[in-house]
């Protein structure tokens, strides 16, 4: 598991050092007796949803999703998916589950092949003619 410690929700900084390239020092794990301020300015700006809204770490995702029969997770290409992946199998095989794993990549035509099936009619315009002369696609 990267970077996330089962112990008590925690980050640790150290563990994290691979992946962030800032000195910044991590947002707190949890803002434990915030209270709103009513002036000034506030770095954490936070709106209570009320309490069991928001769940921690893997194993809670994993019993929440274990009640349905499919799942689809999307986000952003930044996100450490391999390690989401690992820690949700780890997850999901403590409360005796399989599952399987369907990424979408697996499904993506090369880069070439993509060029070669849109040339006959990407190239039959004489702008995209002349813009392909300028440069490579």
């Amino acid at each position: 598991m990267v970077g996330v410690s089962n112990q008590d929700g925690g980050v640790s900084e150290q563990q994290q050092t691979r992946f962030r390239k800032s000195l910044q020092a991590l947002m707190p794990y949890q803002m434990a007796g915030k209270t709103k301020k009513t002036n000034g300015y506030d770095i954490y700006p936070s709106h209570s949803l009320g309490d069991g809204r928001i769940y921690n770490g893997y194993a809670s995702l994993a019993k929440w999703m274990a009640d349905y029969p499919c799942i689809i997770i999307d986000g952003f290409s930044g996100v450490l998916w391999d390690d989401v992946q690992i820690c949700l199998e780890e997850a999901f095989a403590g409360l005796g589950l399989k599952i399987r794993w369907v990424q979408a990549a697996q499904f993506l035509k090369p880069a070439g092949e993509i060029r070669q099936s849109i040339a006959p009619g990407f190239f039959s315009n004489k702008r995209n003619s002349r813009m392909e002369r300028g440069r490579r696609i």
